[in-house]
């Protein structure tokens, strides 16, 4: 039986066939009995699985993910510390990696290494060791193919630790090949990382513009895709703000729409955070026209929140402008009244405030608060920053309507009643606190006597 099947894979062999862990490295100078060596090994394989109750052809379907077999011989398991021989400067594999492993080992055969698990990590030891002329093989090898490399599902690891042993000459190379495919590799859920990473290492203003040529046209597709958004967003962070201008231009233009998109917004949020003041004037200018859509959006509330709390109510005063005489309406709305609070800690000066704070109160308006699910978190806010009379004035408003709120708010409603008592007692000794100090005995003098004389003396 044994004979019969070793005849059959004899008149049909196929190296890549064979359900191996690697193929075998015979070429066709190999001889009659190299072949019929291998064939009765895979045949006792075959018959070994058959009897194990496995077909053989799901084996041979089974994608190769291990690197060639060299890889066996020069990577040898490390000794076990308690070893005699353990070296504890040097471990025995990278000993034998440097006895015996050489750049020639690893000629035309990059690609091949990058795909699989193995062959990848393998890789990436030797990149981290720093030798220039590997550094240098890898990358002239790689650059054809480097782009589906780069979402390759171990190739993408391999790219991300190539791209950080770079040098800049090399980096730009890679940049000019990688300058087409740009978009596919950002919008892939592993080309991103790597491109993330090479954004990351870039370090002169030539590999900035070489970037800045290839993205300046999708600039928009990326912001508005779950994964190219991050590498417009690692662009801003690791850039200068001067050389992400070609991004703030875009994102100017269609920051209406952008501000509404879940991976959009996040673009935005991070050009006002990296914005100078040029593009931070150009920001509230397009922010202030598009103010009302924006604070009523789920999202677009998140990118008028940004800009009041990284530049405060002073710089955002057009914003705020906007939603003057609408504070009622907004503060009653789920996503508006988020903006509304803000508004109302951050507005400055203190009178223009106290006027946005006077929009909530009266027995109607704050009748209108208490009938919404919402508008007891404006209410709160006005208790921080309201000033006594205004207290004063919200306190009876609340109390006149409370037998009207609803049964599952009036607890809501009793906690602030209690809160605006604390804070109008908190308005009145701030208020007697000066005339406290005021009417306090002067300090006396080094020396002076008190009445009744010295202490100790009759």
């Amino acid at each position: 039986m044994l004979q019969q099947q070793t005849q059959r894979h004899l008149l049909g062999y196929d190296a890549g066939a064979l359900p191996l862990p690697f193929p075998l490295a015979l070429d066709d100078t190999a001889t009659h009995d190299q072949v019929a060596t291998a064939a009765a090994n895979a045949a006792a394989g075959m018959a070994y699985l058959a009897s194990m109750g496995v077909d053989g052809s799901d084996v041979m379907s089974r994608p190769q993910t291990t690197p060639p077999d060299f890889l066996r011989t020069f990577t040898p398991r490390p000794h076990r510390p308690d070893s005699p021989s353990h070296d504890p400067t040097k471990s025995r594999l990278d000993r034998m990696e440097t006895e015996r492993f050489t750049t020639s080992d690893l000629k035309d055969r990059v690609l091949e290494f990058s795909r699989s698990q193995v062959g990848s990590r393998f890789l990436q030891r030797q990149l981290r060791k720093g030798n220039p002329e590997l550094v240098e093989m890898v990358v002239l090898e790689a650059l054809p193919g480097l782009p589906e490399l780069m979402c390759d599902t171990y190739g993408n690891y391999l790219c991300q630790q190539l791209f950080q042993a770079c040098s800049a000459e090399l980096r730009q190379r890679i940049l000019e090949r990688l300058l087409p495919f740009l978009a596919h590799i950002s919008m892939d859920r592993r080309g991103t990382h790597s491109l993330q990473s090479l954004v990351g290492v870039i370090t002169t203003r030539d590999e900035e513009m070489l970037l800045e040529r290839g993205l300046s046209d999708i600039v928009f597709k990326l912001a508005m895709d779950p994964h190219g958004t991050h590498v417009v967003q690692r662009v801003l962070v690791c850039f200068a703000p001067a050389s992400c201008e070609f991004i703030h231009q875009k994102v100017v233009d269609v920051l209406d729409v952008l501000a509404q998109n879940p991976s959009g917004l996040c673009v935005v949020k991070k050009c006002i955070c990296q914005a100078n003041d040029k593009q931070r004037n150009r920001l509230l200018t397009k922010l202030a026209d598009h103010t009302i859509a924006l604070v009523q959006s789920p999202y677009g509330n998140y990118a008028i929140q940004s800009a009041l709390e990284a530049w405060g109510g002073t710089h955002c005063k057009g914003i705020i402008m906007k939603l003057k005489g609408s504070m009622l309406q907004l503060a009653i709305q789920k996503f508006s009244s988020n903006v509304v609070e803000k508004c109302l800690a951050l507005a400055e000066p203190r009178e223009f405030q106290a006027a946005l704070i006077d929009e909530l109160l009266g027995a109607d308006r704050l009748q209108v608060l208490m009938d919404s699910q919402y508008g007891s978190y404006a209410a709160q806010t006005c208790t921080k920053h309201a000033s006594k009379q205004q207290l004063q004035k919200m306190h009876t408003g609340i109390l006149k309507n409370h037998s009207r709120n609803a049964r599952c708010r009036k607890h809501k409603w009793d906690k602030l009643v209690q809160q605006i008592q604390a804070a109008i007692w908190e308005r009145d000794m701030e208020a007697d606190r000066p005339a406290l100090h005021a009417d306090a005995a002067p300090p006396r003098a080094k020396g002076q006597v008190g009445k009744g004389g010295p202490k100790g003396f009759a």
